[in-house]
Order: structure tokens, then C-alpha cells, then sequence
């Protein structure tokens, strides 16, 4: 008995002192970047994960409309990533408002009839959607210190800009009693009902216009930082904010009574997600 008493002993002494020793191997918070470099280096399963790919998808918010994107990048190294990117989006112009829509009345040969006016924007020639085709480069700044840390990566892309130009129809009362409507896109020679708020009875929505779409070609390029919050390594969680530049062979009339723009410039914020493997 006397001699398992002993064995216990020594083997409960051996075990705290492994763990002593452990645990003086780790880092305490606020630890200086060489303590934990050297933990690093003694423990290379805890480093940062690198992979060779990744894919993601996102969308932002623009000083001047809004885009969705697909983005595929590859590593070049530790640090580098070439990406390529598909987006989409609207581009708008400043001096747009949009008329909310009404609910009213109508009396018509001894009828009451409720009449819906659909919201639309006074003075709106044209909506124009951007397609960008982007390549370009990520630059690692800083990595994340720990699985609560936050990466920040710098992004510059390049690319192609196709700007699909559709109409904008609204519609219009037709005659004088207020119930027969007919939908008018802006024409210059004949626009005194379009550009008129009491003859227009509301918008007319996405169903119209596809069918007479405008191109305008041009170029586009960005910068931005991008900002990853995820716990692992293999997922991407980024907010992204940058400034972007498009330019067109042609001048585009968004707004009848505005000025045609040819180069549009915006700051933007957005969120994405993806994979990495």
C-alpha cells in the first residue's frame, strides 16, 4: 500500500510539472511580438493557414447606386492573391428622388374606382447598369494576430465596363378623365406630359424597356481595403471600402434635365463571404 502511495505521489508530481512547464510555453495576453513569435515557432499547428484558393460573394453600397459581385482569386504567395471579378449593379444619378407611391379615388359615371399610383422618379431618362469584368491584385498589410484579430488586406483591380442603358417608362394619363393611362418613356420632342407631375400617374416597374437596351462601353478601376473578421482561416467574413472609377465611350443621360455624364466616380462599403480551400 505504502509503495502505490509512492508511485501516485511521484507520478502526480511529474504530471504538474509537465503542465507547469506547458503552460509557460504559451504567451500570456499583451505578451511582446517576440514571446510570440517564439511560441509560433514551437507550436506551427497554431500558425495562420495559408491556401491556394478562394472564392466569394458580396455586395455593396455606392455614393452613387449599388453592385453585387462574384470574385475568384488564386494565391501567388503568403501575401499576394490574383483576383478576378464579376459584378453588376446600378449606377445612379444625385439628383434623383423617388415619389412615393398614392392610394386615391377616382369617380367615374356614378362609380368610385381606388386607383394605385406606383412610386417613380420625376425626370428619369434612362437607367443605366454597369457590368464589370475586373482583374486585379489583394496585398496582405497585416495578418490576424489571433482567431479574434482581423486581417487587412489592400486592393487594386483593372477591367472592362459594358453599360446597359434601358428606358425608363412612366405612366402617363392619356385623356381627361383621369382613369385611361398609357406607358411613355422620355421623348425630347415631345415631352410636356413626362416632364409634367400632374399627368403622370406613376411608374411602370422592371417589366419595361428590356427590349430597347442601349451599350456604352468603357473601362473601370478600384482601390480599396479590405477588412476579415472570420475565426477561420478556410472562410471568408470581409467588409470592404474603397473608391471607384468608370469611364464610357459615350456620354450617358441618366436625368432629362441634368447633365450627360461620361465618367462616373463613387466611394463604396461592402460585406462578402465565401471559401477558401
Amino acid at each position: 500500500m505504502r509503495r502505490f502511495s509512492l508511485l501516485i505521489l511521484s507520478f502526480s508530481t511529474s504530471l504538474l510539472t509537465f503542465s507547469g512547464a506547458e503552460a509557460q510555453t504559451i504567451p500570456p495576453e499583451g505578451s511582446s511580438g517576440k514571446k510570440i513569435q517564439q511560441y509560433m515557432t514551437l507550436h506551427p499547428g497554431q500558425e495562420e493557414q495559408h491556401f491556394g484558393h478562394e472564392f466569394s460573394f458580396g455586395g455593396s453600397l455606392n455614393t452613387n447606386g449599388w453592385d453585387g459581385f462574384l470574385e475568384y482569386g488564386k494565391a501567388k504567395n503568403e501575401k499576394i492573391t490574383w483576383l478576378f471579378q464579376l459584378e453588376a449593379g446600378e449606377i445612379k444619378d444625385p439628383k434623383e428622388y423617388k415619389n412615393p407611391g398614392t392610394v386615391y379615388p377616382v369617380y367615374s359615371q356614378g362609380i368610385i374606382y381606388t386607383m394605385s399610383a406606383r412610386p417613380y422618379i420625376f425626370g428619369k431618362e434612362n437607367i443605366l447598369y454597369p457590368v464589370n469584368l475586373n482583374f486585379g491584385q489583394s496585398w496582405l498589410i497585416g495578418g490576424k494576430a489571433n482567431t479574434n484579430g482581423v486581417s487587412v488586406t489592400a486592393i487594386y483591380t483593372i477591367g472592362l465596363s459594358l453599360g446597359l442603358i434601358r428606358p425608363y417608362y412612366l405612366q402617363l394619363y392619356s385623356d381627361s378623365s383621369g382613369t385611361a393611362t398609357s406607358y411613355e418613356k422620355y421623348n425630347s420632342s415631345d415631352s410636356a406630359s413626362f416632364l409634367n407631375p400632374g399627368f403622370i400617374a406613376g411608374g411602370s416597374g422592371l417589366s419595361r424597356g428590356w427590349n430597347e437596351l442601349g451599350l456604352d462601353a468603357g473601362i473601370q478601376g478600384k482601390l480599396a481595403l479590405r477588412f476579415d473578421w472570420s475565426k477561420f482561416d478556410n472562410v471568408v467574413s470581409s467588409m470592404e471600402a474603397g473608391v471607384r472609377v468608370q469611364a464610357y465611350s459615350q456620354k450617358v443621360s441618366i436625368m432629362a434635365l441634368e447633365p450627360q455624364h461620361q465618367v462616373f466616380l463613387n466611394a463604396y462599403i461592402g460585406v462578402m463571404f465565401g471559401k477558401r480551400w
